[in-house]
């Protein structure tokens, strides 16, 4: 079966921003969602993103899946710009629906623990996914344009 490929990021293009990893510092979310704004992106921060658990996750899995879920069903998110990676993302794999993921094909971005979706989006899904900046780690400190 062929990769599916989602299609490209262009200015004033909706980004979906989930945490499906470890928690983040909610100034540096604000900072990165500040730099994709000035780089002509929109910008939709998932009810879940700046959750945090014990041992440092961002929030619970369900609640985790459930933003991802939640990116990739919502017609308006065009890619979704991971905030951070961590520990946790692998977790969610049990949990990921792959025919809904199927049914909406878009780009997730990130990188370090979020390479195991990365994986998973590519064999189960048949979808490509990119290692990319992220929203606190990366485009906070005013990494370049996507």
């Amino acid at each position: 079966m062929s990769l599916t490929k989602p299609k490209a990021l262009r200015p004033g293009a909706m980004l979906g921003l989930v945490t499906p990893a470890s928690v983040v510092r909610q100034e540096l979310v604000y900072a990165g969602i500040a730099e994709l704004e000035r780089m002509g992106y929109r910008t939709k921060l998932f009810p879940h993103a700046l959750d945090s658990c014990p041992l440092n996750y961002a929030g619970t899995r369900e609640n985790r899946v459930a933003d991802l879920h939640a990116a990739f069903a919502d017609p308006e998110v065009d890619a979704i710009v991971c905030t951070r990676g961590g520990w946790g993302a692998a977790e969610l794999l049990p949990l990921l629906n792959v025919a809904l993921i199927r049914d909406n094909p878009k780009a997730l971005l990130g990188y370090s623990d979020i390479t195991s979706l990365h994986v998973w989006l590519q064999r189960e899904a048949n979808l490509v996914s990119f290692q990319a900046p992220m929203v606190a780690s990366d485009f906070a400190k005013g990494s370049p344009d996507l």
